[in-house]
């Protein structure tokens, strides 16, 4: 492009575009040079004259409409038929508006260049030229009742229904897209997705011309309820108590049903009033399909409105701040996250996603999401210390434990339920928006806590084995009761193993359905970044294969030890008869007390051990002597042990 292809007016330009030319093209007449930049010149005027022709005439244009606009709300009520014929006028005159800049645009190159377009009309024409339809509305402050008759109340629903019809076009015409590749604010559009909504959040935060266009809805949804939330909770009233959050979000509860009410009666129903019938009008169906759309998006918009207003709120109020002084309490923390989990459980599908989001994310940043998580290990291990006293819902953990002689099975039972409960209201609340801190709660919860009981069972494993040898040499033998011990602590370490499995599994397929679920509101990038660095936290677990490796050593153990007793019984001679009767009654109660154990596969293997050592050390007449003793005796486990 050359000097002469821009040519502006002045002298300076025309010196530049005679040496550009005469540079390019040294032996050009000078005279033709002139002739062709006098035309540049007279072209450039007309465009100028033109251009500034149609600024005036749009100028002109919204002048013209705002006084139509400020006359119909003059009357009372407003003739139906004047308002859908102006509502129709005024859309054509902001499709004009998009036309002009799609026209700048094409002729002035900027779609191939990928620029952002040159403004094509005022900025700011869309909403001078509804001011009076913003004005009013932004000014109601109650909500018509169903059925009233009130003149004001029905010019209110006909002047809404009106603006419901004209916002998403006067949207489009007051900031253009910069190029066709920003399809976030298209409106209308059947196939609107919710998660517009966080884009347009962003522009109605940061663009005053759009703020002013959503005034309306948001003076009449979001405004009162702001209010209402910082008055009740500001610094020094009785409804902050500093020390009970929970009053605020059971207020916030309160709020987001009052919102959504205040959405259908407001806007929803008057969506649906009788229209004027025009031959130029769009279909009904179309119509109702993009209304949908429309009030669907402004919903979502209200409560991410809303829900930063609650956040600023309750930080103010609360001194929820980073480093805060209070964040240091390990309980005020955590009643405070109980709250606001609570809030989200409550408000589950009556608050969007975004807006849950957005709360989440400002309130649960990783400092208190730590403390929290410290705070629920040390719960799990106090349970595992004393679950039937440390535990909420005593009454009900005790009816459904199993009633069993050992103290560490009990208690791995009473934290694997704690810790069950605590990650599954976790999983139902905050990951479901927020599955990076998944992978957080199961570093510094449940890892720490499996390390704990590995480390409690080893105490337990070692103080038998260390008592059996005992025994050993005094007695000469050791006796089923380590064995028995040794069990329980399989026992114990599989329950907690199992548990641990599928809450890996549940965190993992958290992860994946909340990054599938958030797909469309970040970027891909993001995404699967995220997602890899969970994926990589939750892919593997030390503390997990260790439980699973010290479980199965501590059953080769049991077995070990089962079989030497067993050989020892059945390799008694004469003289030890006595100790033989009482090692075979030893192993009738070891018996007798393993049915007390659960079902699982190690039951049934310390019963195939004894069977198969009896199987090669007694040949098939002692077996049948030894079980008709058994039975003379009353050993009825050994005798079904004998028989199978």
């Amino acid at each position: 492009m050359t000097q002469l292809d821009t040519f502006q007016p002045s002298d300076d330009a025309l010196l530049d575009a005679l040496l550009d030319q005469l540079t390019i093209d040294s032996d050009a007449d000078l005279s033709v040079v002139l002739t062709r930049i006098d035309a540049l010149h007279t072209a450039h005027t007309t465009r100028a004259k033109v251009e500034q022709r149609q600024t005036e005439q749009q100028r002109q244009r919204s002048a013209d409409l705002q006084e139509k606009w400020a006359d119909v709300i003059s009357r009372m009520p407003p003739d139906i038929s004047a308002v859908d014929a102006l509502t129709s006028e005024c859309t054509q005159y902001f499709q004009d508006l998009l036309n002009a800049a799609d026209h700048a645009r094409t002729r002035n190159g900027w779609r191939a260049s990928g620029a952002v377009a040159p403004a094509a009309h005022v900025p700011g024409l869309a909403t001078r030229t509804l001011l009076p339809l913003l004005l009013h509305l932004s000014q109601v402050s109650s909500t018509p009742e169903k059925g009233e008759s009130d003149p004001s109340a029905e010019t209110t629903r006909l002047l809404r229904r009106a603006y419901l019809h004209l916002l998403p076009s006067a949207l489009r015409a007051a900031a253009p897209p910069a190029s066709p590749a920003v399809t976030a604010f298209d409106l209308p559009s059947p196939t609107l997705k919710e998660t517009n909504a966080v884009a347009w959040y962003g522009r109605y935060a940061s663009d005053p011309v759009t703020e002013q266009l959503l005034s309306p809805y948001m003076s009449v949804t979001v405004a009162p309820l702001e209010r209402e939330l910082r008055y009740h909770f500001c610094a020094g009233r009785e409804t902050a108590a500093l020390h009970e959050p929970q009053h605020f979000f059971a207020f916030l509860s309160d709020c987001v049903e009052r919102q959504r009410s205040i959405h259908k009666d407001s806007w929803v129903d008057v969506s649906s009033l009788p229209q004027a019938p025009s031959s130029s009008s769009p279909t009904p169906t179309f119509v109702q399909t993009s209304l949908a759309s429309l009030l669907h998006l402004l919903d979502h918009l209200g409560q991410l409105a809303f829900s930063a207003a609650a956040v600023v709120a309750f930080q103010s109020c609360y001194g929820w701040q980073p480093h805060s002084p209070l964040w240091r309490s390990k309980d005020y923390v955590v009643v405070t996250i109980n709250a606001i989990l609570d809030f989200v459980a409550r408000a589950e599908g009556r608050l969007c996603r975004e807006a849950t989001e957005l709360l989440l994310e400002h309130l649960l940043t990783e400092e208190v999401v730590l403390s929290y998580a410290r705070a629920g290990e040390e719960m799990a291990n106090a349970a595992l210390e004393n679950g039937a006293a440390r535990l909420w819902r005593r009454s009900f953990l005790a009816l459904n434990a199993p009633c069993t002689p050992s103290s560490l099975y009990t208690c791995s039972l009473h934290m694997v339920r704690a810790l069950e409960a605590f990650l599954r209201r976790l999983l139902n609340t905050l990951f479901v928006v927020e599955s990076t801190y998944a992978a957080l709660l199961w570093r510094k919860t449940v890892e720490p806590v499996l390390s704990h009981f590995l480390e409690v069972v080893e105490a337990h494993a070692v103080a038998a084995l260390d008592s059996a040898e005992v025994e050993d040499r005094r007695e000469g033998h050791s006796s089923w009761s380590t064995v028995l011990q040794l069990q329980w602590c399989v026992s114990s370490v599989q329950v907690v193993a199992t548990a641990a499995e599928d809450w890996l599994g549940m965190l993992r397929e958290s992860v994946t359905s909340t990054s599938s679920a958030a797909g469309a509101a970040t970027s891909v990038n993001d995404r699967e970044g995220k997602s890899s660095r969970n994926g990589s936290v939750l892919a593997t677990s030390d503390a997990l294969d260790g439980l699973a490796l010290f479980r199965d050593k501590l059953a080769r153990r049991a077995a070990e030890q089962a079989k030497a007793l067993t050989r020892q019984l059945c390799t008694h001679k004469s003289a030890d008869s006595a100790q033989a009767a009482s090692l075979l009654h030893s192993l009738d109660v070891f018996l007798q007390q393993l049915e007390t154990l659960p079902e699982g596969s190690s039951r049934y293997v310390m019963q195939a051990v004894i069977q198969d050592v009896m199987h090669d050390f007694l040949p098939q007449e002692q077996q049948a002597g030894l079980a008709a003793f058994t039975s003379r005796s009353g050993l009825p486990c050994v005798t079904r042990l004998l028989a199978a």
